[in-house]
C-alpha cells in the first residue's frame, strides 16, 4: 500500500467522521427547537436554581471556559512551535498570551 492509498483511507475516514457529527449537529438541533417551542425553559445565569441540572460556579465555569485560551499557547510555546521563529508571529503571540494572563 503506498501512501497515496494511505491518505485516501485517512481522508475518507475523517469525511465519514465529519458526515456523522454533522448529521448529529443537525438532529440535536432539530430535537432543543422542540423543546424549546413546547415552552421548556432552561434557567441560567443569575435565575439559576438547584434541582435543575448540576450546578457550577459562575466564576470556575468561566475558569473552565477560558483555560483553554491560555493553555494552548503555552503549550505551544513550551513545544518549541516553529512559527515562534519569526518576530511577527512571536509579536502577535506574546500580546495574545500577555492579554489572557491579565484577564
Amino acid at each position: 500500500m503506498d501512501i497515496y492509498e494511505v491518505l485516501t483511507l485517512v481522508m475518507n475516514k475523517d469525511l465519514y467522521i465529519l458526515n456523522l457529527l454533522a448529521y448529529l449537529y443537525i438532529g440535536t438541533s432539530v430535537l432543543v427547537f422542540f423543546l424549546l417551542v413546547s415552552g421548556i425553559t432552561a434557567p441560567y445565569g443569575r435565575y439559576a436554581r438547584h434541582g435543575w441540572g448540576l450546578f457550577v460556579n459562575g466564576k470556575l465555569a468561566w475558569f473552565i471556559q477560558e483555560i483553554p485560551s491560555f493553555a494552548v499557547p503555552v503549550v505551544y510555546v513550551v513545544m518549541g512551535a516553529p512559527m515562534l521563529n519569526k518576530t511577527p508571529n512571536l509579536l502577535l503571540f506574546s500580546l495574545f498570551v500577555i492579554h489572557y494572563f491579565q484577564r
